[in-house]
C-alpha cells in the first residue's frame, strides 16, 4: 500500500509516520499516545511515488513491561476508490439537484419578465426579495411561480396569435 515491495522495509511507527500525510500527522500522533485500548482512524498517506491514498488503520498499542508503548500493530485497508467513487456520486447528485433548481428559476425569472415587463436581473431580485421576506429558499419560491403564475395569467388561444405569427415568421405581426 505505501509502495514497498515485501521485505523491503522493516515497518515501524516511524517510518509509517513520514508516510502521514502533513494535515493527517497530529491527529495520527495523539491517536497513538493515548492508544490504551485498540484504536481507528482514517487519514491519508502518501506512497513511495507520492500519490496520496486515503486509509483506515485499525489497529492496538503494544508495551513493554513497564506499560510503555513500544510499537503497534494492526491492519490499514485502502478506501481511496471507494470514498472518491462515493465523493463521485455525491458531487453528481448534488450538480443534477443545482440544474434542476436553477433551471426553474430561470422560468420563473421569464415568467415575472413577461409578467411585469422587467429585466432578468429585476426578476431574479424579485425572486431574492420573496425568498428573504417569506423565509422560503428561492428555488422553493420559483417552483411556485412557475407552478400558479401560467393559472393567473390565463391567456386564452384567442389572446396568444400575436405571439404564435410571430414565433412562426420572426416578424411582429403588425407588420
Amino acid at each position: 500500500m505505501h509502495g514497498y515491495e515485501p521485505g523491503e522495509v522493516q515497518p515501524t511507527t516511524e517510518l509509517m509516520l513520514r508516510h502521514k500525510h502533513p494535515d493527517d500527522v497530529a491527529h495520527v500522533k495523539t491517536l497513538l499516545a493515548h492508544a490504551e485500548a485498540p484504536f481507528s482512524s482514517r487519514h491519508r498517506i502518501y506512497t513511495t511515488t507520492g500519490e496520496i491514498r486515503k486509509v483506515v488503520v485499525v489497529g492496538e498499542a503494544v508495551r513493554d513491561a513497564s506499560m510503555r508503548i513500544v510499537a503497534t500493530r494492526g491492519l490499514y485497508v485502502d478506501v481511496t476508490d471507494a470514498v472518491e467513487e462515493e465523493l463521485q456520486r455525491e458531487v453528481g447528485d448534488e450538480l443534477r439537484t443545482i440544474v434542476a433548481d436553477r433551471a426553474v428559476i430561470e422560468q420563473a425569472k421569464g415568467m415575472l419578465m413577461l409578467a411585469y415587463d422587467i429585466d432578468e436581473r429585476a426578476a431574479f431580485n424579485l425572486l431574492r426579495w420573496r425568498s428573504q421576506e417569506a423565509n422560503v429558499k428561492l428555488r422553493d419560491i420559483a417552483r411556485e411561480v412557475v407552478l400558479k403564475v401560467p393559472g393567473l395569467l390565463n391567456l386564452q388561444p384567442s389572446e396568444r396569435g400575436q405571439v404564435d405569427h410571430f414565433l412562426m415568421t420572426l416578424a411582429d405581426a403588425a407588420q
